[in-house]
């Protein structure tokens, strides 16, 4: 973890250029725990102007996101997924956002992104194209962060000023996007 999946999700998912592409964008944070009907139940939420914390039924809800997102592109992102229990599990939630339920002759382009550190759950959820994101090396991190932090004249001729530096860039373990 803390390569930058979620920071680089970020950027896509608020990046003005890619957000007018779609008329509802979701962030459902998941993280080691893939419950199909909180999932739902969040993105239910962002979709509609009702609340859907005490429901419980897996088929009203599913039935309920089906009418909110027919005939609407979306981007979708589900941050942080540790586990995708079964196939099942992820058809299950994927069901009413599928092609033949969102008229796929008059949508097309939708996005679900999904970030997660475990190979096997990109491979589950069925990527069509997964990126893996690896940290810098200490060389190309601190050419970076030295081009950020300090300014041209001025990391040369601090001493304690480069050690400090140097001595963040360990902590960042070669995230590009904390330096």
């Amino acid at each position: 973890g803390g390569v930058g999946k979620t920071t680089l999700s970020q950027h896509v998912y608020n990046d003005p250029e890619i957000g007018n592409q779609f008329e509802i964008k979701i962030w459902v944070h998941v993280s080691d725990k893939f419950d199909v009907v909180r999932i739902t139940r969040e993105i239910l939420g962002c979709v509609s102007n009702r609340s859907y914390q005490g429901i419980s039924n897996f088929n009203m809800l599913q039935q309920d996101l089906e009418k909110h997102m027919k005939s609407k592109k979306f981007l979708i992102v589900l941050d942080d997924v540790w586990d995708v229990t079964t196939e099942d599990c992820w058809n299950k939630l994927l069901g009413p956002l599928r092609p033949n339920h969102v008229n796929a002759s008059e949508v097309t382009g939708n996005m679900i992104i999904v970030t997660t550190r475990i190979l096997t759950v990109a491979q589950r959820c069925g990527t069509a194209g997964s990126i893996n994101l690896e940290a810098l090396e200490d060389g190309d991190i601190w050419s970076l962060f030295k081009a950020y932090a300090f300014s041209t004249d001025q990391h040369g001729s601090n001493q304690n000023l480069e050690n400090l530096g140097r001595k963040t860039i360990k902590e960042l373990k070669g995230n590009p996007f904390a330096a």
